[in-house]
């Protein structure tokens, strides 16, 4: 009986492993220079195409989608434990309320078949018993380049720009936003 268990398990390793896809990293690291938004400057596409593919990555993923707007280029994901996707990410070691996350992916036109898209995060950090969120914001605080719900927007970035060679889509320049 233990026999078919280990063997059992060792098989359920093997196919677990097998299964995973090594085209997209687990970790990532977090360059110097990080910022949240993330921000992609991009050719030949428009807002509502890239609204579509920024759609079909999160059903990939899969994260919830909240409210998708193709003619204003926006898609908002519904709140999300980050401790469900299982990438490693130790969000174990925080509280159950900071590993509630949001995403919002804003894209704006910059030109004819040009333009930019942001990707922004926030979470809910723990408060002192009593206290509640901001009333003036149902987004709390930017997700800091150090939490584990920034690894999963660079997941995204890494998904998207793989979506955007398939398209061709040219990404231009990918780093934080001006200003």
């Amino acid at each position: 009986m233990v026999r078919r268990y280990l063997f059992e398990l060792f098989g359920i390793a093997l196919l677990s492993a097998c299964a995973g896809s090594s085209a997209v990293p687990r970790a990532y690291s977090v360059p110097a220079e990080a910022q949240n938004p993330i921000v992609i400057r991009y050719e030949g596409s428009t807002p509502a195409e890239m609204t579509e593919i920024v759609a079909l990555m999160c059903s990939d993923v899969p994260i919830a989608k909240s409210q998708v707007v193709p003619e204003k280029g926006y898609l908002e994901t519904r709140w999300a434990d980050i401790g469900e996707f299982g990438l490693g990410l130790q969000a174990e070691v925080y509280p159950f309320q900071e590993r509630q996350v949001v995403y919002v992916f804003q894209a704006q036109e910059t030109g004819e078949h040009a333009g930019v898209l942001q990707i922004g995060g926030w979470y809910q950090p723990t408060r002192p018993p009593g206290s509640s969120p901001r009333r003036d914001s149902r987004y709390d605080r930017l997700i800091p380049t150090d939490h584990p719900g920034y690894q999963l927007m660079l997941q995204f970035e890494f998904r998207l720009k793989e979506l955007f060679a398939r398209r061709e889509i040219l990404v231009v320049d990918s780093s934080k936003p001006e200003g």
